[in-house]
């Protein structure tokens, strides 16, 4: 899964991708930093892994992991191929959804593409150039589908009557978001997480002003928001996780960090955790919503899920009651399932296999 860091130059998506993937893409003051894509992981924060760390006292502590993609700034015209807009979209096409940086900071003598701090304004620069480029997408695929569909094509037609419904929502400034089964490809389809990048300042003082204005956006984009300042999580990364956590604290930024941000990016990918907790690795991962317990196993090792026999599973929850694995089993909470048992979030699986 790959989560695509966008927004307009100088609004800090160098910056929020170095400080979430602790790497060093390159951060200045002038536009067009990113030219080429920077990709890095970020692991997912995880109390359960946590908790099921001190209970089975493993050799290694593994979380679940995200890819983020910093991509580079867009400007009015992308659509068309203005400043890197062609770049951008290109890489934004490859991604599964969509961080958005708006910029709300006013301080530290960065200027603005547009001369002013608007959040909304910028979001809807960003908002309106994915949908015109769709647009002028669909045009060519809705041109192509008409030929089809008047030789009998039955699935030209099926396909025509799709993206024509995408083009009037389009037309009309709605989200493709909602549609069940939008025309592949199309950028304005993929879920986002608007990031407000603020001053810490106004973090602390809980200056949320914009923020609100910017969640009730997202709301009626069908999209989600959250806010961080992401000078002052790069420089709290420097320091180990209990300091961090001090500092997070006396600064006034709990709640406001990477880690909800990347429990947000979760959420929006309709991602659940399983666990596994063999061996001499405890270690989550992640598995979209609905998936059956024969993926979960591929995740782990492609040996698993073609030798899949059966699984043997117990909630988080009845597994940290429990205390124990040996008590898990003389409760009777250890389950038994087969192939097209659907995995729930929490679940801590240990598969049984033929070679």
């Amino acid at each position: 899964m790959q989560i695509g860091i966008v927004g307009l130059p100088n609004v800090g998506k160098s910056t929020l991708f170095n400080a979430l993937t602790r790497a060093s893409a390159q951060v200045a003051d002038y536009p067009f930093t990113t030219v080429d894509k920077n990709v890095g992981i970020a692991e997912v924060p995880d109390e359960r892994l946590k908790r099921l760390g001190e209970m089975m006292k493993p050799e290694k502590l593994t979380g679940a992991r995200i890819q983020f993609v910093d991509i580079a700034g867009l400007v009015k015209g992308s659509s068309k191929g203005e400043g890197l807009g062609n770049t951008f979209l290109a890489h934004i096409r490859e991604v599964d959804c969509i961080l958005h940086v708006l910029r709300c900071f006013r301080k530290g003598g960065v200027a603005h593409v547009d001369g002013s701090v608007d959040p909304l304004r910028d979001a809807e620069v960003v908002s309106t150039e994915l949908a015109l480029a769709d647009m002028e997408s669909l045009d060519v695929r809705i041109e192509k589908a008409k030929k089809g569909a008047e030789k009998g094509d039955r699935e030209a037609e099926s396909s025509l009557q799709s993206m024509l419904e995408a083009r009037q929502i389009l037309d009309s400034g709605g989200s493709l978001v909602a549609i069940d089964g939008p025309p592949t490809g199309l950028l304005s389809a993929k879920p986002v997480l608007y990031v407000m990048n603020m001053d810490e300042g106004d973090i602390s003082s809980h200056n949320f002003s914009e923020l609100e204005s910017v969640k009730q956006y997202a709301k009626e984009k069908m999209a989600r928001a959250c806010a961080v300042c992401a000078k002052g999580e790069l420089e709290l990364a420097e320091f180990e996780r209990q300091e961090r956590k001090v500092m997070r604290r006396e600064l006034g930024l709990e709640g406001y960090g990477l880690a909800q941000l990347v429990l947000e990016s979760f959420l929006l990918l309709n991602l659940i955790t399983f666990y596994t907790i063999k061996g001499p690795e405890t270690r989550a991962w992640h598995l979209p919503v609905d998936s059956r317990v024969t993926e979960a196993a591929g995740k782990v090792h492609s040996d698993l899920e073609k030798g899949f026999i059966k699984a043997e599973v117990v909630s988080f929850s009845d597994l940290e009651e429990s205390g124990a694995m040996q008590e898990v089993k003389n409760r009777g909470l250890m389950r038994t399932e087969g192939k097209d048992y659907i995995v729930q979030d929490g679940d801590v699986i240990l598969v049984r296999f033929h070679v």
